[in-house]
């Protein structure tokens, strides 16, 4: 089954924009939203979303505003927090885990954790009924996509 994913960088402009098209995207049809957590090195994206996560951070965003606005988004449209590991792990993923479930959105997506490194992770995010949805890059060997992917979880969700 297709589905429509869309992605909003928290806080860009604003926090209110941020809920406000978050529910815009899931009244259009969009299945699942990716909320991006800004981050100051953003060394994964491109251009456009670097700028926004730059904006928002001078616009003040705090994580606490990613939590507040979830609990306004994720009631309404499958939801995800998309952000580069450095807060997880500062913060902490049980804090993450309680305040997505607090929430209700569904899980994280962190492009800079590998499928090592997210081993001792995943037994606590998947005890919270949380997904952590990994990545093959286009030049992992056919034996590391395997690797990846035996671990991988179907979800009526995601």
């Amino acid at each position: 089954m297709k589905k429509l994913v869309a992605y909003i960088t928290t806080g860009y402009p604003s926090l209110e924009f941020t809920v406000d098209a978050s529910l815009a995207l899931a009244e259009a049809g969009v299945d699942t939203l990716e909320l991006g957590m800004p981050f100051s090195d953003p060394v994964a994206d491109g251009p456009v979303i670097e700028a926004a996560n730059l904006k928002a951070l001078q616009n003040g965003f705090k994580l606490d505003h990613l939590f507040e606005a979830s609990t306004k988004i994720a009631p309404h449209i499958d939801t995800l927090w998309m952000g580069y590991f450095n807060p997880f792990y500062h913060k902490g993923m049980d804090t993450f885990i309680a305040e997505a479930k607090k929430s209700g959105v569904n899980g994280f997506i962190i492009p800079d954790l590998p499928l090592e490194e997210a081993r001792p992770y995943k037994p606590s995010i998947e005890a919270a009924d949380l997904s952590l949805i990994d990545f093959i890059a286009p030049t992992d060997t056919q034996a590391r996509i395997k690797e990846i992917v035996t671990d991988a979880k179907s979800s009526s969700t995601l």
